[in-house]
């Protein structure tokens, strides 16, 4: 029998055990009903904020949700060489904290989760191949998230260092069940791909707009600043549909890409999208990830409940 939080004992996930209570499918079954929460006006999401110690950040985004009762937020630290973040959700009536997850896996697989939903929305339903440039753990969790909602067959990985890449090419295929292809340039990965990963840290271009056929969806992870970007401003522009998670947050950032732009101002909501976002199969689509405030909480909420059901994670 699975062992319930108490007022005074809350449960706490770590890595491993957010895996298990936190498989893909599941998340982006939350994330598509949050999103339908957010479009009816329920999710507040604030605004991510922080404060600089010296030449390190702290960051924290909140998020509630008041007819479910919970309220929460993440922290985490920039400029340091650990990812480990944690994410606290409390219940608002009885003020009892009801969880917590630390490391870095939650983060991932939660923006996995939001690109999981995007992609369903906006590339076509037959789309069979699938370019990643870049393989840190964001993007492995987009290919992850796309397997859940398109029948692929093929990833084409790209990154900027070749080593050992034909060998990872080789165990990812094992994982994820789908040929995948160790590509020798970004041109090889994308040209002909249905959908388009980029998940880079990279300030210069990683791919060309021209690369990027009709019918293509691209979806967008790294750097989206002015003249610091992962990809060119034109292979943003010329999508048909551009949507992001959170719009309104980009819109409040100075140096976006798409700030002051016409570009910009048609950037739509996946919120608003969730019924279907692409309207004919030659349409590029295009969507700005930035991570939706207020998903960290509902997520880990989720977590809590199939990690009681597991009987998994240590009680405090």
């Amino acid at each position: 029998m699975s062992e319930k939080a108490t007022p005074g004992r809350i449960r706490v996930l770590r890595p491993t055990e957010v895996e298990r209570a936190l498989p893909m499918d599941l998340a982006i079954a939350a994330t598509r009903e949050l999103l339908v929460a957010r479009k009816k006006g329920e999710l507040v999401s604030g605004q991510r904020s922080g404060i600089e110690v010296g030449a390190t950040g702290l960051i924290w985004t909140p998020g509630g949700h008041a007819p479910t009762k919970r309220i929460g937020l993440r922290l985490y630290l920039t400029n340091v060489p650990e990812d480990d973040q944690v994410v606290a959700v409390w219940d608002t009536v009885s003020g009892q904290l009801q969880g917590l997850v630390v490391g870095a896996a939650f983060g991932a697989i939660r923006t996995g989760a939001i690109g999981g939903v995007a992609i369903d929305v906006l590339a076509r339903k037959d789309s069979r191949v699938l370019a990643v440039i870049g393989l840190g753990s964001q993007a492995r969790r987009q290919v992850e998230a796309c397997l859940v909602v398109r029948p692929i067959e093929q990833v084409r990985l790209y990154r900027r260092s070749q080593a050992e890449l034909a060998a990872e090419a080789d165990q990812l295929a094992a994982r994820w069940g789908v040929e995948v292809v160790a590509c020798s340039s970004a041109e090889q990965a994308v040209r002909t791909a249905d959908i388009v990963v980029t998940a880079t840290s990279s300030i210069h271009p990683v791919l060309e707009a021209s690369w990027l056929v009709p019918g293509t969806h691209l979806s967008v992870l790294g750097p989206k600043w002015d003249k610091r970007a992962e990809v060119p401003l034109d292979a943003v522009s010329q999508a048909d549909v551009i949507l992001s998670d959170f719009p309104e947050q980009f819109r409040a950032e100075a140096h976006f890409m798409l700030a002051s732009r016409p570009e910009g101002e048609r950037m739509g909501d996946l919120a608003d999208h969730l019924d279907g976002g692409r309207h004919h199969a030659l349409e590029r689509t295009c969507f700005l990830s930035h991570g939706l405030s207020g998903t960290e909480p509902w997520l880990l909420d989720a977590a809590l409940k199939e990690a009681e059901r597991l009987s998994i994670g240590q009680l405090v």
